[in-house]
């Protein structure tokens, strides 16, 4: 029986699947956390209006205060789990997709939870329905948005407009073929939040760590594979 102080040592990941499945435990876990965060000022009926950002929880009513608490423990937990076993894979010389991506385009951790967000809807439903969970809307939401990492990330007001050029045309993710940004409304300066953000096929398949199965080459500025000229 070992020692009682022992630690567990991580266990690598089996695969990207693996990888994708507990990235969608934790952002779930922090999509329930912003919801408990927004509700809990909510019902405060806090005078006038701001950003919900992390780590400010003191003005949060008390009787709300020990949900969003258990909340936090929750994810930082999951988030550190993810953390162990991503240094544990990676000691095992395994090279997970979506790593290796971030690594390849220098992306920061928003750009990171940008793919992460849009590989969920195109795995299946029931990964849809966390986004609805950050959205706040109770149902499956079948694309990101910008806003959405607004809000996952708890971002300030110069991260929120920071926002604009990482997803603009000069965007790492755009230029790099990564994700697609599409508005949904139009193309007014107020739109440009709910603009709808999806995953490249190339993109996808490194980060699940699947192939088409065919030597297809993808478009330059949208990752979707082209079909071979006939003839």
């Amino acid at each position: 029986m070992p020692p009682i102080h022992e630690q567990t040592q991580a266990k690598p990941y089996e695969s990207d699947a693996d990888y994708i499945e507990a990235l969608a435990s934790a952002v779930h876990a922090r999509a329930r956390l912003i919801g408990a965060r927004m509700k809990a000022r909510n019902d405060a009926d806090e005078d006038g209006v701001g950003l919900v950002v992390a780590g400010d929880d003191q003005s949060i009513p008390s009787d709300a205060r020990a949900k969003v608490t258990r909340l936090v423990a929750t994810e930082q937990r999951l988030w550190s789990e993810i953390d162990s076993r991503r240094e544990a894979t990676k000691a095992a010389g395994r090279v997970l997709g979506l790593d290796d991506i971030c690594d390849e385009y220098d992306l920061d951790d928003t750009e990171r939870l940008a793919l992460v967000l849009t590989t969920l809807p195109a795995v299946g439903l029931e990964f849809a329905e966390v986004l609805g969970d950050v959205a706040s809307f109770g149902f499956c939401v079948m694309s990101a948005t910008v806003d959405m990492l607004g809000v996952m990330n708890s971002l300030d007001m110069a991260g929120r407009l920071r926002l604009r050029e990482q997803f603009g045309p000069k965007g790492k993710l755009v230029v790099g073929g990564l994700i697609a940004v599409e508005l949904a409304i139009g193309e007014r300066v107020q739109d440009f939040p709910t603009a709808s953000l999806f995953i490249t096929q190339t993109a996808f398949d490194r980060i699940v760590g699947i192939g088409s199965g065919d030597d297809v080459e993808s478009c330059p500025s949208c990752g979707q594979p082209m079909q071979p000229e006939e003839g």
